[in-house]
């Protein structure tokens, strides 16, 4: 994620694509934020199961110890669930996006992701 992150604020991006609809321009730039926050949140949440969980001595040590029967108990395991059911939406909806903008739109908007020169 650190990665990521100093990708997107080091390197030069073309203009801002816009729709002509200024709520729909919004709402992809919040997706875009919400993608990065969900990563962080599951990955947290899934560091924070295998804590409370204790998996981690049985999986990692090789110490030959009982896993736990369950995960569901934990809190985190249930918020972990939520955040990848809201994770793989926010990845399946740009795929109606691309749908859109190359067979109805037609507006190249899909060549401004490829890798190349970026402005």
């Amino acid at each position: 994620m650190p990665i990521r992150i100093a990708e997107c604020n080091g390197t030069l991006r073309p203009p801002s694509a816009t729709l002509g609809r200024q709520a729909l321009d919004r709402i992809a730039t919040a997706a875009h934020l919400r993608f990065d926050v969900l990563v962080a949140l599951i990955a947290g949440s899934g560091l924070a199961t295998a804590a409370i969980s204790a998996i981690n001595r049985p999986v990692c040590s090789a110490s030959g110890g009982p896993l736990p029967s369950s995960l569901l108990i934990s809190p985190t395991r249930v918020a972990h669930g939520y955040i990848g059911a809201a994770l793989a939406f926010l990845i399946a909806a740009p795929v109606g996006a691309v749908l859109y903008h190359q067979s109805c739109a037609q507006d190249g908007l899909l060549g401004r992701i490829t890798f190349g020169h970026r402005i």
